[in-house]
């Protein structure tokens, strides 16, 4: 769906499929964010605290949505570009 929102995005220029866009990837952030801070991660020494165990899952959370972010504005150009052949 992100990426189907980026293609319609990027071809019309319309704010209204940015905004629906941004808060797509927003969504992911929040679930990624949700996600990882309730998996139970044992082991590791630094996360014992509940401040700790938040920047965790923020970190991996920010790590993941920008890597999906990055590939969206790669790998659509060259989807549609393969589109126009």
């Amino acid at each position: 769906m992100l990426g189907i929102f980026h293609f319609l995005a990027k071809t019309t220029q319309d704010w209204r499929m940015w905004t629906i866009y941004v808060i797509s990837m927003t969504g992911l952030f929040e679930f990624l964010d949700a996600y990882f801070f309730n998996i139970r991660i044992e082991g590791v020494f630094f996360i014992k605290t509940f401040r700790a165990k938040k920047m965790f899952s923020i970190i991996i959370a920010v790590i993941l949505s920008s890597t999906v972010y990055i590939l969206l504005n790669e790998i659509i150009p060259l989807i549609s570009d393969k589109q126009k052949i």
